[in-house]
């Protein structure tokens, strides 16, 4: 485990240090001036990832770590059971397990201890790549490009003359290099967006369809938008279909 030097001060009995360890692959990287670590590029393949944030003691008076609050249920956190004596470090261990699916993360763990009155706010993050032979099975018989889709044609929820609907899909970028996605040509009434923008490299995004009708529309209307990928247009185009009533 590599040690990583002192970021930041607490107040003026604790100081906050930090290493990480991920087996013997990588090491951790500051993100933030305030304990923030990150874990970089992390593959499917890749089991559990940990960082230890060292708490040191010194004061006078020993302290405790009372609890923590994670932000998501993968992350796990690992405590010291002993009180922390002057001169001694808290190792607060944090483990990220990923979903299985390729995507960028950003949590937090709050630690509370026994001499402070606000919680130690500890975040990590990172990216979870997915192999790319495993990305274009699933989405690459639809792709445009280097944009992954499991489908080119969607059918939105029935919708109310003077209303809208969100039709939400899972894209991917296929590719080795972030993917910047836009969209022209697209129909009245229709916005499409992706979320993150650009989209890692071998990782799954949210597309976001909302289609709005007008006060005189009414039957079933497709709506269209072309993908405009890293300032190229591309040859495929997006559809909704969409019943009005």
């Amino acid at each position: 485990m590599a040690a990583v030097r002192i970021l930041a001060a607490w107040a003026a009995l604790l100081t906050l240090a930090a290493s990480c360890r991920t087996g013997e692959r990588q090491s951790c990287a500051p993100v933030a001036a305030d304990t923030g670590y990150d874990f970089g590029n992390i593959s499917l393949d890749d089991g559990p990832v940990s960082c230890t944030f060292a708490i040191a003691n010194d004061g006078t008076e020993p302290f405790s770590v009372i609890y923590t609050v994670p932000s998501c249920g993968c992350v796990g956190v690992e405590v010291p059971a002993s009180p922390v004596v002057p001169g001694d470090s808290a190792l607060i261990q944090v483990t990220y397990s990923h979903k299985g699916l390729p995507s960028v993360f950003s949590h937090s763990v709050q630690v509370y201890l026994s001499n402070r009155v606000t919680p130690v706010v500890l975040s990590l993050g990172g990216t979870v790549h997915g192999s790319r032979r495993m990305l274009r099975k699933e989405f690459g018989p639809y792709a445009t490009g280097d944009l992954g889709l499991r489908e080119r044609e969607y059918r939105s929820a029935d919708l109310y003359r003077g209303f809208c609907v969100v039709e939400l899909a899972t894209v991917a970028n296929l590719g080795r290099r972030p993917l910047e996605v836009g969209f022209t040509d697209v129909s009245d009434g229709l916005e499409i967006s992706v979320t993150p923008n650009p989209v890692p490299p071998l990782c799954t995004a949210e597309m976001r369809m909302t289609v709005h009708s007008g006060p005189s529309v009414s039957g079933e209307i497709t709506s269209r938008a072309t993908p405009v990928l890293n300032g190229k247009v591309q040859g495929g185009g997006i559809s909704v279909k969409t019943r009005i009533k």
